[in-house]
């Protein structure tokens, strides 16, 4: 049997809506890694909160971080080229300035350190700061000189202000979260379908090989570049559930083990 790679999103994907793993996903996922199958966890996490799951499923691959502006291996350099850009501070400064006494919140954090305009107890699920700096602080000049996001909040008038300014931008990217009145700034050529190419790739994996499961607009380069690509039953996406074959269960049924099982002997 060919090696197969499986790209899967986290949050509405692989977990529950309690943030844990359901009981097929724990009992199969170390199988794939132990038959030498590459599952790689994609997600705007970052290491540090994708780790935890990777430990649980025994994994042995890389990890695509940030929306894919890290991929690399946890703990081993050598079994990945780590891939790892950053965000200038300065120069978002000077896209952000203008609006700076409009912003409701703003968050930007690298590897070591996170900072915030104020505790944050929605986005500390995501990017929790146990076992980083953390700093409270009051201007945009005190974010972190490199950064691998920057979240904000703000009016939705202010945000498609902000928004235009991005636009066409060589290195930057601004996003808006669906359901949640947060937008993020993200490197623009880092993106989760870019990871899986490079994986696919070091790894001599054919796109006929690779799966990939999503359920959110950052899901949908990956997800084009498998042959097997799945958008979660009941996803947040239009455009996933209006272009690829929906998983059979949700994301609180095992949905993408229940999907990678019928492929399995």
């Amino acid at each position: 049997m060919n090696k197969r790679l499986f790209c899967i999103d986290i949050d509405g994907t692989l977990v529950r809506s309690d943030y844990t793993l359901g009981p097929l996903t724990k009992s199969l996922f170390p199988r794939l890694a132990e038959d030498g199958d590459i599952v790689l966890l994609s997600s705007g996490r970052p290491i540090r909160s994708l780790y935890p799951y990777y430990q649980k499923l025994k994994l042995k691959g890389p990890l695509c971080c940030y929306n894919g502006s890290y991929v690399g291996h946890p703990y081993n350099g050598l079994c990945f080229p780590t891939i790892d850009p950053y965000i200038e501070k300065e120069e978002l400064l000077k896209l952000l300035s203008p609006f700076a006494d409009k912003l409701d919140f703003f968050m930007g954090e690298n590897h070591h350190v996170n900072v915030e305009s104020r505790s944050n107890p929605f986005l500390e699920k995501y990017f929790p700061i146990e076992g980083i700096k953390h700093h409270i602080v009051s201007s945009l000049e005190e974010l972190p000189d490199k950064m691998k996001i920057a979240i904000i909040s703000t009016s939705k008038e202010v945000a498609n202000q902000i928004k235009e300014r991005f636009e066409g931008h060589p290195h930057y990217s601004f996003h808006f979260w669906r359901n949640e009145p947060y937008c993020e700034i993200v490197l623009r050529e880092a993106n989760k379908g870019d990871a899986l190419d490079k994986v696919a790739a070091y790894y001599g994996v054919e796109k006929e090989d690779i799966f990939a499961f999503g359920d959110s607009e950052n899901d949908y380069p990956m997800l084009k570049r498998a042959a097997h690509a799945y958008a979660m039953k009941g996803c947040k996406s239009t455009r996933l559930a209006e272009n690829f074959k929906a998983t059979e269960k949700g994301n609180d049924q095992d949905g993408v083990a229940f999907e990678i099982l019928k492929y399995c002997d």
